[in-house]
């Protein structure tokens, strides 16, 4: 009689009648990228012998499970995905405004397709507008220029009276068109304080 371990075969002799048994250690079969796999049974049932018969090792599957890193603004997120499955980022890919550059999510680095491996997509973003500043901090009556990069964003540049951030806020909102220039030298700040500048969906927060 001949047992089929995954394609290797062994054969032995058996008198007439007897309960055949496995001498060789547990079947194994090496796992592939869709599936582990773990000895279940012989096929046919193992029997008592009455002629020449072969034995096949069979195995149950599991769907492997891979990692796939997310990677926005340099913050990885991990998720696990089966084999085969279409992974989809569900967080945000809003980038923070870095300075005074407003940023919009373009693509990711590469397609995203069906899990067949551990796999890490890291999101990449495009310039949508820009200010630049000619200074830092504001000293009275000494104006700081400030130029618009980029059609059409609302922005807000504004001063807190306090230097460790308490007390009221002096905000002007400014329309950004492509290459303008704006002087800012508002009044009522009574000393050097730190001029700050953000993009924002509704200035009157900072009112």
């Amino acid at each position: 009689m001949t047992w089929d371990v995954d394609g290797t075969t062994t054969t032995e002799e058996y008198e007439y009648g007897a309960m055949p048994a496995y001498k060789g250690e547990t079947p194994t079969k090496a796992a592939d990228a869709q599936y582990t796999y773990v000895f279940d049974t012989w096929t046919p049932t193992l029997d008592k012998v009455t002629g020449a018969i072969t034995y096949t090792a069979t195995y149950t599957q599991t769907v492997n499970t891979y990692t796939i890193t997310w990677v926005v603004d340099g913050t990885e997120t991990e998720e696990e995905y089966a084999y085969g499955e279409t992974p989809v980022f569900t967080g945000s890919t809003d980038r923070p405004i870095d300075g005074a550059v407003l940023y919009s999510f373009k693509a990711w680095d590469k397609e995203v397709v069906d899990v067949v491996a551990d796999a890490t997509y890291t999101a990449t973003y495009e310039e949508l507008a820009r200010l630049t500043v000619n200074k830092t901090e504001f000293v009275l009556g000494e104006p700081i220029l400030v130029t618009a990069i980029g059609d059409n964003y609302d922005w807000v540049g504004f001063f807190r009276q306090d230097n460790n951030g308490g007390g009221s806020i002096k905000w002007w909102r400014l329309f950004a068109h492509e290459d303008e220039s704006y002087k800012v030298a508002p009044s009522g700040v009574a000393r050097m304080c730190p001029f700050h500048l953000t993009y924002v969906r509704n200035h009157s927060e900072f009112k």
